[in-house]
């Protein structure tokens, strides 16, 4: 399901950006793009993920680790 969220920075509340969200009941990760991190100036610690899809397994690739975000129902 496909659905309109808020997304901010718990630092800075008044700058939020309007986006769609994808909710998946199966995941247990949230993921953002590094362009909407830039533009809430969101910071992250680097990190490491190991992804599996159906056309590969263990897969490593470079990400960050983001904390201070929000996320509100539209």
């Amino acid at each position: 399901m496909v659905v309109p969220v808020w997304v901010r920075s718990i630092n800075n509340p008044p700058n939020e950006v309007l986006r769609y969200a994808i909710l998946d009941d199966q995941s247990n990760v949230s993921f953002i793009s590094h362009g909407l991190c830039n533009r809430l100036h969101l910071k992250g610690h680097p990190t490491k993920l190991s992804l599996t899809t159906v056309q590969e397994s263990d897969v490593v690739v470079d990400s960050s680790k983001i904390n201070d975000i929000e996320i509100l129902d539209y």
